[in-house]
């Protein structure tokens, strides 16, 4: 697929669904994992892909666990909305848009876009696991101050840790009660956001999917055109460019045909 057989099927089309994946966040800062320049990452993330994983690093190996944490964190915390993040919030000044993303980065809400569903959750919503106190949320900032500080220990003991990352993470007699609503390995996904993300492919009269992992999932009709946006990809649905490359591209034929 080209820029302008995209173009002719997004100008034709009165409501849109987005699915995005960790490509879109690139440019960002964010590493993909699953790209060969962040085969190390990936390496390090996968010790650490389940709650179980980090509730027992946290007591037997407190040191690799505040590496991991920087890892995950420092690069959300400092985070931008892209150029592709943008032009699908501008979007909705011409278009019936919904978001369907990965993504935990919460980069699309910080446009304020609508009709977002996290389908991993959000690291800025934090949840209590046992107790019937209410979720609240925290910022990039709240993220940068813990940064901070688990920068400043090269080693690092278990109480020391879970003070510092109290804010997003606590543990009661060896066990975590609070933590960010996201899903990891082996989780769930909720039922509602479910139902949700069916109804937003169902109505949709395209799907753009944007820097995903596989593009075997979240599919609308049989006859619902969709379109694939991934620099690594060779398939016919395919735009072999970046989401910022391919969206401004697009976004620019939009303007030009008002």
């Amino acid at each position: 697929m080209n820029i302008n057989e995209a173009f002719k099927i997004i100008n034709n089309s009165k409501n849109i669904t987005f699915v995005t994946g960790a490509g879109i966040s690139k440019s960002s800062g964010i590493p993909t994992f699953h790209n060969k320049d962040d085969i190390s990452i990936w390496d390090t993330f996968k010790k650490f892909s389940t709650w179980d994983l980090i509730e027992y690093s946290i007591f037997n190996n407190p040191t690799k666990c505040k590496d991991f944490f920087l890892s995950f964190i420092e690069p959300i915390a400092s985070a931008k909305p892209t150029k592709a993040h943008n032009i699908i919030s501008k979007l909705q000044n011409f278009k019936n848009v919904n978001i369907i993303t990965q993504n935990i980065d919460g980069l699309h809400n910080l446009n304020n876009d609508i009709s977002v569903v996290e389908i991993h959750g959000t690291i800025f919503n934090i949840i209590y696991l046992y107790n019937d106190n209410p979720t609240y949320n925290i910022t990039q900032n709240d993220l940068k101050r813990i940064c901070n500080k688990l920068e400043k220990f090269n080693v690092i003991n278990t109480k020391l840790l879970l003070q510092i990352i109290k804010p997003i993470l606590e543990c009661k007699d060896n066990i975590i009660i609070k933590r960010p609503d996201i899903i990891m390995f082996g989780d769930i996904i909720d039922e509602y956001k479910y139902r949700q993300i069916q109804r937003y492919l169902i109505n949709t009269d395209c799907i753009i999917k944007i820097g995903l992992l596989t593009d075997s999932y979240y599919n609308g009709n049989s006859y619902t055109p969709t379109i694939s946006i991934n620099p690594n990809k060779n398939h016919n649905n395919n735009i072999k460019l970046s989401a910022d490359e391919a969206l401004n591209q697009i976004y620019d034929k939009m303007l030009s045909n008002i």
